[in-house]
């Protein structure tokens, strides 16, 4: 299974990105995460109706914590 990461420095280039990748026939149900600072509340609402599978805030993490976040994800999608 494809799967992508997005790590998000600047949200409305993230958010284009996605909505170019959600646009194409191979990525309509590809798995998304997202990696950022930024916070659920601040990131825009349209992000999840493009169907983020994760979004990880990298600023409540260590970085062990975001990868043990991010293989947990990559897990749970492996065993669907």
């Amino acid at each position: 299974m494809d799967r992508f990461l997005i790590q998000s420095l600047v949200f409305p280039c993230s958010f284009c990105l996605l909505a170019k990748i959600r646009s194409q026939e191979w990525g309509k149900t590809i798995p998304v995460m997202v990696l950022t600072n930024m916070g659920e509340e601040e990131a825009p609402k349209s992000l999840h109706s493009l169907g983020v599978e994760s979004y990880i805030v990298k600023a409540d993490l260590t970085p062990r914590q975001v990868v043990e976040k991010v293989k947990s994800v990559l897990d749970r999608l492996a065993a669907a």
